[in-house]
C-alpha cells in the first residue's frame, strides 16, 4: 500500500503494518471490555476476605469507595438481583457452605 508522507515523498507500507495496527485494536477492545469485567467481578473476592477474615473496619471504608460503582449499579440498576446472588455465592464460599 503507497502512502503520502509529506506532500512529495512516496513510501511503501507493508500489510504488516496494517495487522499490526489490526491486532494492536482489537487487543485494546478486549482490554476495554475485559478489565471492568475483571473489576466488577473482583468484589466476590473482596466479599469472601470480609466475610472469612473480618478485618478491622480501616479497610472497609477503602473497600466501600474502591466498589462505589458497582455499589452504585447495586442501588441504581436492573443488576440488583445478579449482583445480590453473586454475593451471597461468595458468602456462602466463606462460611463453608
Amino acid at each position: 500500500m503507497l502512502a503520502l508522507v509529506g506532500e512529495t515523498e512516496l513510501t511503501y507500507k507493508s500489510m504488516s503494518d496494517d495487522t499490526s495496527r489490526s491486532s494492536n485494536s482489537t487487543a485494546i477492545m478486549a482490554l476495554m471490555i475485559a478489565l471492568p469485567l475483571f473489576y466488577g467481578f473482583s468484589i466476590g473476592p473482596a466479599i469472601y476476605f470480609t466475610e472469612k477474615f473480618h478485618p478491622s473496619a480501616s479497610i472497609e471504608k477503602p473497600l466501600k469507595a474502591f466498589y462505589a460503582p458497582v455499589l452504585w449499579l447495586h442501588a441504581n440498576t436492573f443488576l440488583k438481583q445478579p449482583l445480590e446472588s453473586y454475593e451471597r455465592f461468595w458468602m456462602k464460599m466463606a462460611r463453608g457452605r
